[in-house]
């Protein structure tokens, strides 16, 4: 998760891309896999309308091999202006995809609406749900068919202003894995900002 950008020492990537909804949605829809599939790395370089910086890469944490790849979506005419679209997860493959932006005239709905149809969402109900302190919700993607997509909505207010991630997984458990091991941050919080231990889920 973020923390991942931490480690490498990778800041927020020069730039913006703008997208709007139909481009980003467009990548859901390909990110979708049919039932006994899972996304591999070889996928990323067909996803249309994302431009991959650099080759896949990886880097050793706590004697664990993580591969990650930072990528850009193609620039349309749209609101949401994001910053980054990167992969990470193991050898075997991907096992997150994460999009980021910020501003204040932006909102947790809209960044939500860019990426998904929002008819076929259904909420998880959390202790880590907020509303109003730095939104944040968690959400399931179905479309016929196809294996579900897991979805956190997040944000958190930086000295910059109101950072934005939208991080997308094709398997529940690693959804909840992911959140409960970022550590002491600011996803681990409930509505009235206090911190946790871990998030738990109604699913």
């Amino acid at each position: 998760m973020k923390k991942i950008s931490l480690i490498l020492g990778v800041g927020l990537l020069l730039g913006s891309i703008s997208a709007n909804a139909s481009n980003y949605r467009d990548i859901t829809e390909q990110l979708i896999q049919k039932p006994g599939s899972s996304w591999k790395w070889s996928d990323l370089d067909s996803l249309k309308n994302v431009t991959w910086n650099e080759p896949l890469r990886s880097y050793n944490h706590q004697n664990v091999e993580h591969y990650v790849r930072f990528g850009q979506v193609a620039s349309t005419n749209g609101n949401i202006e994001w910053s980054m679209f990167n992969a990470s997860g193991f050898k075997s493959g991907p096992k997150e995809f994460q999009l980021q932006t910020s501003g204040e005239d932006i909102s947790p709905d809209a960044v939500l609406s860019s990426v998904f149809n929002t008819k076929r969402l259904t909420e998880i109900e959390s202790n880590c749900t907020r509303q109003e302190y730095n939104p944040q919700k968690f959400y399931k993607w179905q479309k016929d068919g196809y294996k579900p997509l897991y979805a956190i909505n997040t944000s958190h207010l930086t000295n910059f202003g109101t950072i934005f991630d939208l991080y997308i997984y094709e398997d529940y458990k690693e959804m909840v894995s992911s959140i409960n091991r970022s550590g002491d941050g600011p996803m681990l919080r409930t509505e009235n900002g206090s911190s946790v231990s871990s998030c738990t889920f109604k699913s």
